[in-house]
């Protein structure tokens, strides 16, 4: 299978990476034009396919500072609806796109939550609709190049690496890691409770040996909520359970659950 994937895979990564350091390139050079919010804005994304956690940290960084005027822009990956529109309480989530429609739901009432297919109309209709707003939080925009977010922060999930990756179709990267340059922060999401100094030194090391600039760096983990049980029903740990996931990397969720229940079956879509 290896064998094959090098092979097969191997010449469509390098067509792939070819792809994209000129499409890079053009943006560099100011070619292809980017276009820069009035709104003060931070962008939210990563070069690894899904599992970084954008939702989580928009989340995070949306309740950090509430108190402002907030809009969070989506594309809404996934939603069977077309066009632009702020998401309301009662938006169905295939309407919404999963994501968004979560935001929604754990945000504040004064956060509006929107999603646009085309960001610049949608950008643009924003700063009509709400001309009060401070700060626009774009999610999973790194590769939109169309936009330049004032803030550009990068996830990267510490159990998928990216010097331990490759490029598309034969790893999971979508460009080059040299696209770190970009960012303005770096996050390490999804690590260990207890991540000795020694392995953050190292991670730390081996990342900046692809910048071309210091780049503030920061290491996160997961915080997991009390488990709730919708039919008021007491929790028993320990007992028998099905596992049901949506998720893009459920490992770090199925590894939590398995340590305070009986897991069964586990159904990952």
């Amino acid at each position: 299978m290896k064998i094959f994937k090098i092979i097969v895979l191997g010449p469509l990564s390098l067509l792939f990476d070819f792809i994209t350091r000129l499409r890079n390139y053009l943006f560099d050079k100011n070619i292809l034009k980017s276009l820069e919010p009035n709104i003060f804005s931070l962008g939210i994304g990563n070069i690894t396919v899904g599992g970084t956690g954008k939702t989580p940290m928009v989340l995070h960084i949306s309740k950090y500072f509430s108190e402002n005027n907030i809009a969070i822009l989506s594309r809404g990956y996934g939603r069977t609806s077309k066009g632009f529109f702020e998401i309301q309480d009662h938006t169905p989530s295939n309407i919404a796109g999963d994501e968004p429609k979560l935001i929604k739901l754990k945000s504040k009432n004064n956060i509006k939550v929107y999603v646009g297919g085309n960001r610049i109309n949608a950008l643009q209709k924003i700063q009509i609709l709400e001309p009060e707003t401070k700060l626009l939080i774009l999610d999973d925009v790194f590769q939109h190049r169309k936009i330049k977010p004032k803030v550009l922060i990068l996830l990267i999930n510490y159990n998928q690496l990216i010097y331990n990756d490759y490029l598309l179709p034969y790893g999971r990267l979508r460009e080059s890691i040299n696209g770190i340059n970009r960012a303005q922060i770096i996050v390490i999401t999804k690590t260990p409770n207890h991540l000795e100094n020694s392995e953050k030194s190292l991670i730390l090391n081996k990342i900046r040996s692809y910048t071309t600039k210091k780049i503030p760096t920061f290491f996160s983990k997961i915080k997991y909520g009390n488990i709730v049980n919708y039919l008021n029903n007491p929790i028993v740990e320990d007992s028998k359970t099905i596992v049901i996931s949506a998720i893009a990397n459920n490992d770090e969720f199925y590894n939590y659950l398995k340590n305070k229940f009986f897991i069964q079956k586990q159904y990952a879509f």
